[in-house]
């Protein structure tokens, strides 16, 4: 979940015009690193079952604030790096 606050530098506003997106995880020495592209997600059942009422002190109309954008991403490579043991794999 994000929000579309900010029409010029707002993740939300990058997306629509860029989808490539990277999450890294980091554990003591050890990482992951997710590369991929997202999509907003407009399916109103998956928004609501994503949706928790503590999310209304960002988005004061819920669901329907348009600033609130559900986003999915899609990993396309991972690189893991696990007890000094590096690997990168390539996702469909």
């Amino acid at each position: 979940m994000t929000s579309k606050r900010s029409d010029i530098n707002g993740k939300a506003v990058h997306f629509e015009t860029n989808t490539k997106s990277s999450v890294c995880f980091f554990l003591g020495g050890d990482s992951v690193t997710l590369i991929g592209n997202v999509e907003f997600v407009e399916d109103r059942e998956l928004q609501e079952a994503v949706w928790k009422e503590t999310d209304r002190k960002f988005f004061k109309k819920g669901i329907d604030d348009p600033k609130f954008r559900l986003i999915r991403f899609h990993t396309i490579e991972a690189t893991f790096w696990i007890e000094g043991k590096f690997r990168t794999c390539k996702y469909k």
